[in-house]
């Protein structure tokens, strides 16, 4: 994946947490906000969350880095654009941009 700094696919403290997509991918569905105590060991090791970790998926798609011929030039912040795709038990799913 080409997430240089989000490197704890499995973080167990919060500082850990910080650098992880998958936590933050998390935590967002469960908590539906964020706050500084979403960031602390007690809150990364919830139950809930250690469940949730276990069934999200990161991965990097080529589309996702469009046509730009400057694409490896640039910050990890200005390139190309983000998916994420939330599917449920049920099969329905959401794609937001």
């Amino acid at each position: 994946m080409g997430c240089g700094s989000l490197i704890y696919p499995q973080p167990r403290t919060g500082l850990e947490g910080k650098f992880s997509l998958q936590y933050g991918l998390a935590a967002g569905v469960l908590d539906g906000q964020y706050t500084l105590w979403s960031f602390t060991d007690e809150a990364v090791n919830r139950v809930p969350i250690r469940d949730l970790l276990e069934r999200v998926c990161v991965r990097e798609d080529p589309r996702c880095a469009g046509d730009d011929p400057l694409l490896e030039t640039r910050s990890s912040g200005s390139r190309g654009f983000v998916e994420i795709e939330a599917v449920l038990l049920d099969g329905q799913h959401e794609t937001v941009r």
